[in-house]
Order: C-alpha cells, then structure tokens, then sequence
C-alpha cells in the first residue's frame, strides 16, 4: 500500500487494508481511494481509526462531498448478487 501514491504523479491516494503487509494474500486486500494533485487544497483525508474504512472530505465553492471506502473481503470465488 505504500506504493500506491507511485501509481500515477498526477495522483494522492489514502487506502486501508485487513491484513498485515508480511501475510500472504491474493486478489485485491485493500481498500483505496484516488485524486487529482490538482485539488490538495480541497481534499482532506478523515482519520478513521479503522484498517477497513478510509474517507475524504472534499470542500469547494460548489461541493461538500464526503468519499467512504469500505474494504469488505470474502472468501468465496463465486459472484453473487442478493
């Protein structure tokens, strides 16, 4: 997950995971959220206190918009839709 902000220059990101980083793992293990440079001034990143839950608060002249992302993992392979 620290590698995350290499993914783009143009980017920030702020991500959570359940797992340890020397666990083995497979598929996706985290959680993580994404955004331009461009707007550092009006991004906030929420201190959540949780390994699952990372949040964004994003303020302009014309938005006051709050980002969640929830890390939510199973252990199924199959899709399922309820």
């Amino acid at each position: 997950m620290d590698r995350l902000d290499e993914v783009s220059e143009s980017h920030y990101s702020v991500a959570v995971s359940g797992f340890g980083s020397a666990e083995i793992l497979r598929g996706r293990p985290y959680g993580a959220l994404f955004w331009p440079r461009q707007f550092d001034g009006n991004v906030h990143v929420i201190d959540t206190n949780s390994n699952r839950l990372c949040a964004l608060h994003v303020v302009g002249e014309k938005v006051n918009l709050l980002l969640i992302c929830v890390y939510m993992p199973c252990e199924s392979s199959e899709i399922a839709f309820d």
